[in-house]
């Protein structure tokens, strides 16, 4: 979800119309700008409009096979997990509708949790070893400029929650970059792409550690 507003505010995608939970929807000219307005339309009735982008950001198995017909659609996004059931995956393939699965978009959280257990296990602040280093860095940079820091600010090294955003953005870069590029060479769906991906690195690391026979 953070992925996707992330593109959003980066390329100008427009939020045309959204439903909240079961019932009230919102229009509005972007998310940076206008103003809601409530309309009344019930979930369903915004789900089969017909966009560029559908986000599914709320219902477990919203998208099944009782529905998937209606939709009118170029593009699924599960902002939350399991948006898509099995059978309605399969139906959104033979269709060439692409879905970004919640595997590579709803992950953002699981990624922020690893840093927290990397910090945790190292008992030392993320780039506790580096915000030094940065600073001296940036003073030099300053002085070649001929130009003195007149804020602490200018000069400080990024703080956690800096590093943290910073390292999530890049690896959910890769991450989509990788599942994109594997799912175009095979001919797959980015979800199959990504457990495929997945269970190769979980059977390397396995057989590294001699856990297979």
């Amino acid at each position: 979800f953070f992925f996707f507003f992330f593109f959003q505010a980066e390329d100008g995608i427009r939020d045309v119309e959204r439903s909240r939970g079961l019932g009230d929807v919102y229009k509005r000219q972007g998310y940076n700008g206008g103003k809601n307005t409530y309309e009344g339309d019930n979930m369903s009735e915004v789900l089969y409009k017909p966009c560029d982008i559908l986000v599914q950001a709320s219902v477990e198995g919203n998208i099944n096979i009782n529905n998937v017909d209606k939709l009118r659609t170029k593009i699924v996004v599960e902002a939350i997990c399991g948006a898509t059931t099995y059978f309605a995956q399969k139906m959104l393939d033979s269709k060439g509708v692409a879905v970004i699965p919640d595997l590579i978009l709803n992950v953002g959280w699981t990624v922020s949790s690893y840093f927290e257990w990397l910090k945790n296990i190292e008992h030392v602040k993320l780039g506790r070893l580096v915000k030094g280093w940065e600073k001296s860095n940036k003073e030099s940079i300053l002085s070649l400029m001929g130009r003195k820091p007149e804020k602490a600010a200018d000069v400080e090294g990024g703080s956690e929650e800096d590093i943290v955003d910073a390292a999530l953005v890049d690896v959910l870069k890769q991450t989509i970059k990788e599942v994109g590029q594997f799912a175009q060479e095979k001919g797959v769906s980015y979800r199959t792409a990504g457990y495929i991906i997945g269970l190769q690195r979980i059977y390397s690391i396995h057989k590294e550690a001699g856990f297979l026979i």
